[in-house]
């Protein structure tokens, strides 16, 4: 192509297609582009024009232009959404990043989408757009209609840090509500009878199956704990909250002697709050927790914590299944994919029990 005006919006056009940017809401028109590429209408519309040639775009009857996604690429481009709440979480970014080399390795092209509720519009049209999704849940009550899109694998969507498959849903789980006995089976051979659970994430299923699982293992154990559940609002600190939270319960005269953070966010406010009242990690009080990769293996003592394995085997496999042409085939193999074997970052602040 010559190196004329015209070719600045073709190229700046491919690259936004190639990252999924007009996925969703599809191409604008003539002037917002001539106004975004500092050029004139008639510039666009060669562009436009060059892109029609080039296969890449359609011209529909009404005179409004599709993009052809399979003709951006030697392959048929599969186009995939990773779509999550929109707070910032650590786990979240690290499942992203995770899912988007899984995606790229495969050949394919990741878009990182938020929503703030069920109800956000973007839900929907998401799954409808893309070729397919992998959703991170948020807390709240899964409303029938996104259930039904759910369920029904008419779209081909898979969750990713938490368990929907008694729904008829595909879903990764790196660290399975199961563990919790493992960590609580490790505090019992130092010795400790009571072993508290903290936890202060907004009340997701995941996080109501970890507490059953803490629940269970006192009661078949016949061990003694107590739960201190004080979920965040949403949008809000989670280790900021544990901070509060357990100052105010040590201010108070608790006095933990092992405990169980179902969240690595958890452990973080606990830790400060343990250190401001005199106690020390890892002698005082035994803390485990979920890691989830926001710092705990660079403390002192170091946090032992569940550690989450690679999930890229999980996701190429759920992304072979979106990149199928035949769109009423349905999921082919187990619906939850979940490590086997628990994986422990073997910190130092677990010590046996010590009485007064």
């Amino acid at each position: 192509m010559a190196n004329v005006k015209y070719t600045k919006v073709v190229r700046l056009i491919e690259r936004r297609l190639k990252h999924g940017d007009y996925t969703l809401g599809g191409l604008p028109g003539e002037e917002r582009l001539a106004s975004e590429a500092g050029v004139s209408r008639m510039t666009v519309r060669r562009a436009l024009d060059h892109l029609e040639g080039e296969g890449i775009l359609n011209q529909q009857t009404n005179g409004r232009r599709t993009v052809n996604w399979d003709r951006l690429g030697p392959q048929s481009m599969v186009r995939v959404a990773f779509l999550a709440p929109a707070y910032d979480s650590t786990l979240i970014n690290n499942l992203r990043v995770a899912t988007s080399r899984a995606v790229d390795e495969c050949g394919g092209m990741l878009r990182p989408i938020d929503y703030v509720h069920w109800d956000d519009p973007v839900v929907l049209d998401v799954f409808e757009a893309f070729d397919g999704v992998f959703l991170v849940p948020q807390a709240d009550k899964i409303p029938d209609r996104v259930m039904k899109s759910l369920a029904g694998q008419s779209h081909r969507v898979v969750v990713l840090d938490s368990d929907m498959s008694e729904f008829g849903v595909p879903s990764i789980c790196c660290f399975p509500y199961v563990f919790i006995q493992r960590m609580l089976d490790k505090l019992a051979e130092l010795g400790h009878t009571q072993i508290d659970c903290f936890n202060t994430q907004p009340q997701t299923n995941m996080i109501q199956k970890r507490i059953w699982q803490w629940e269970l293992w006192h009661s078949t154990h016949q061990t003694t704990g107590e739960l201190i559940n004080e979920p965040v609002e949403a949008y809000q600190n989670a280790a900021d909250h544990a901070y509060e939270v357990m100052s105010k319960r040590l201010a108070s005269g608790y006095k933990p002697k092992a405990m169980i953070c179902l969240t690595e966010h958890a452990a973080l406010g606990a830790y400060a709050a343990l250190y401001d009242h005199g106690l020390k990690v890892g002698e005082d009080v035994s803390l485990m927790s979920i890691g989830e990769g926001a710092g705990g293996q660079f403390l002192r003592p170091s946090l032992y914590s569940l550690q989450a394995p690679d999930p890229k085997p999980y996701v190429r496999y759920a992304y072979n299944w979106m990149a199928q042409k035949d769109r009423s085939q349905q999921w082919n193999g187990p619906l939850l994919m979940q490590p086997p074997e628990p994986l422990f970052f073997e910190g130092t602040s677990i010590g046996p029990f010590v009485t007064d």
